[in-house]
């Protein structure tokens, strides 16, 4: 969806990439 693409370019913007573990996305578990 629209949001989960704008929560996960905020996530992707204030993180770092090592920040997020691969396969487990930062914006799946904030939700």
């Amino acid at each position: 969806t629209l949001r989960a693409r704008l929560v996960r370019g905020l996530d992707l913007a204030l993180l770092p990439a090592e920040a997020t573990p691969p396969g487990e996305p930062l914006y799946v578990r904030t939700v």
